[in-house]
Order: structure tokens, then sequence, then C-alpha cells
């Protein structure tokens, strides 16, 4: 595995706790991703109506 440096925050992540780095970069993604998902379904419920015309 090649050598990471400092500034890495999934190395220190990985070094910090008992998940590997691949975990983590997992877990980091899936975060991502599941923010980005329940953002747009907000954003999706707040605009409907607004577009449909209903306050």
């Amino acid at each position: 595995m090649e050598e990471l440096e400092e500034d890495d925050l999934l190395a220190l992540v990985s070094k910090e706790t008992m998940f590997t780095r691949e975990q983590t970069l997992d877990l980091v993604l899936s975060m991502l991703f599941a923010g980005r998902e329940t953002t747009s379904a907000t954003i999706s419920l707040v605009i409907t109506p607004k577009l449909q015309g209903e306050s």
C-alpha cells in the first residue's frame, strides 16, 4: 500500500479508527450521496407546491 501524507483526511481517520482506508472511503462516499439524495428530495417537496400555484 502506498505511503500516505499526514494531511490526508482519510489517512488520519483510518489511523485513528478500526476502519481500513477503503472502509472509511466507502463510509464518506455513502454519507455524501445520502446527503445529496435527502437534499434533492427536500427541495422537490418544497418546490412542487409552489410550481403548482399552492402557497
